[in-house]
């Protein structure tokens, strides 16, 4: 497949990895993950790992696996798609926003809806096949709103929804359990 493989010692998440262009943006969770070495050490071994230079953002403490596929998606390799974050936590999402606004444009989903779920954030961990993109459904408001949305923001792909409630349960989301890799042969393209 012609995978160049790299050997580390370093703890990383592949969910905690979001390649965007030239770029790559991770949670500080890595640093908790890889406490036996200091943090100027660690960025850099990252950045040489990943070929990239690396945007860190907060970890939501309360979010316990602190990945950043449950936060962003790129849209190009300038513009990020975030989660509604700014729903449940502003003090976070404005950190977040913050950090990202010096290396990317920002598009933010968000839901008009009388009572919010919280497994909305789960609509930007969708899958991705080629230029399919595999949806999350849960039978709420929001469903209709976050396919609306991801269809505006992707024009190219083709976009289902399934149905995983009893996945997020367990605080998994479809890349979360999936983790697709860039294929330069679509115009749909995320990691």
């Amino acid at each position: 497949m012609g995978i160049n493989v790299k050997k580390s010692s370093l703890v990383i998440d592949g969910g905690n990895v979001v390649k965007i262009g030239d770029k790559a943006i991770m949670t500080e969770k890595v640093f908790y993950e890889n406490s036996g070495v200091s943090s100027k050490w660690l960025k850099r071994k990252i950045q040489n790992h990943l070929e990239c230079e690396v945007v860190f953002i907060p970890w939501d403490k309360y979010e316990i696996y602190g990945h950043s596929d449950g936060i962003v998606k790129p849209l190009s390799d300038t513009t990020v798609l975030m989660t509604n974050y700014q729903d449940y936590d502003k003090e976070y999402s404005k950190e977040v926003v913050k950090r990202l606004s010096k290396k990317f444009e920002i598009e933010m989903l968000s839901y008009n809806v009388e009572k919010k779920d919280s497994r909305s954030w789960a609509y930007i961990n969708f899958l991705t096949v080629g230029n399919l993109i595999v949806l999350p459904f849960f039978n709420i408001e929001e469903d209709e709103q976050a396919l609306s949305q991801i269809k505006l923001y992707y024009p190219n792909c083709i976009v289902e929804q399934i149905n995983i409630a009893s996945l997020v349960k367990d605080g998994g989301g479809l890349n979360c359990v999936t983790w697709c890799r860039y294929c330069e042969s679509v115009d749909c393209v995320f990691m």
